[in-house]
């Protein structure tokens, strides 16, 4: 595990809602994206519904998701305070 947390994709547990992370290309003046998925059976369903989404709506000649996942991260959420 890395000094902050993160902890490569390759690692990241099934079934658990989990805050993913990438560096964007596209963007070289504010790359760091974050975003939550949760992998089920091997697939971020998130990213997928996304996907699938964008297929089933975009018109022609839109810019589309990448159909793999740009993750390359990943950091477990905290759990939420109780309130007292």
């Amino acid at each position: 595990m890395n000094d902050n947390g993160w902890q490569p994709i390759e690692t990241a547990p099934e079934d658990t809602l989990v805050v993913v992370g990438w560096l964007d290309d596209e963007d070289p003046e504010t790359p760091e994206r974050h975003d939550f998925d949760w992998k089920e059976d091997g697939c971020w369903q998130r990213h997928d519904a996304d996907v699938e989404f964008a297929h089933e709506v975009a018109p022609p000649g839109s810019k589309m998701p990448k159909e793999r996942p740009p993750y390359t991260h990943w950091i477990a959420l905290p759990p939420i305070p109780r309130s007292t």
